[in-house]
């Protein structure tokens, strides 16, 4: 907690915000720990990153919706489908079931 501490001060000098990303982390429970730490301690320049755990926005984390945008939205796009393959089954599905209401 004293490393993360010592990067949101400084990162509050210089305007800076702190996200923490945990996607597919085995550590979901102590990186949300750490997080409410740090909002606890007045920090509001620091923010985690559910990603595909959005179902704990349930439990009063507010979630943004992240869409990229602009020229080089499709080699990120298929960077980031490479990272998670199980993503282009979610992607076939959904564009099976709308076309086909199944």
């Amino acid at each position: 907690m004293e490393h993360l501490r010592t990067i949101v001060i400084a990162a509050e000098r210089h305007g800076g915000f702190v996200r923490i990303d945990m996607d597919g982390s085995a550590l979901i429970d102590q990186t949300l720990d750490v997080f409410e730490h740090a909002l606890a301690d007045g920090h509001r320049n620091v923010g985690v990153v559910l990603q595909s755990y959005l179902y704990r926005t349930a439990a009063g984390y507010g979630a943004r919706v992240y869409v990229p945008f602009g020229s080089e939205w499709f080699p990120y796009f298929m960077r980031r489908l490479a990272e998670c393959p199980s993503n282009v089954g979610f992607i076939i599905r959904s564009a099976l079931y709308e076309q086909h209401g199944k």
